[in-house]
């Protein structure tokens, strides 16, 4: 299977994991089946992953399950801003467009806020215990 599955460095958390030669490894891209674009890889489907018995990541698994903490979270970061909005002389109508987009701006920073704490976790405890590894 390994010809057939390349493993790049991860850009995205929607990826599958697949058994090669006794091992599990993430799947995140597969070589084209059309022979003129041999060599040529783009990401898996879930068609691919059926096919090669591949199991969803787990970020795809609890995508799918509802987050009552981060959906009170969501709605108070919208109530926050709007409470705290310098309307000035404008109608709340005319506030609602730039509340929304502040609001859209700072929750699509938090994943990566929270990417950057596992990572610096990640590097203290491989510190830490050196046979630690981050695969």
């Amino acid at each position: 299977m390994s010809t057939l599955i390349r493993v790049p460095p991860p850009d995205t958390s929607r990826h599958y994991y697949v058994e090669d030669d006794g091992r599990v490894v993430p799947f995140y891209e597969i070589e084209y089946a059309d022979k003129k674009r041999k060599g040529e890889f783009r990401p898996v489907k879930i068609t691919d992953a059926r096919k090669h018995n591949a199991v969803p990541s787990v970020n795809q698994s609890r995508s799918r399950i509802r987050k009552p903490a981060i959906e009170r979270w969501r709605i108070a970061k919208y109530l926050e801003e709007g409470l705290t909005f310098p309307f000035g002389d404008r109608s709340i109508d005319e506030c609602i467009p730039e509340i929304i987009e502040n609001v859209d701006a700072a929750l699509d920073a938090a994943p990566s806020l929270g990417t950057a704490y596992h990572a610096a976790v990640a590097e203290v405890i491989m510190a830490k215990w050196p046979g630690v590894s981050n695969e």
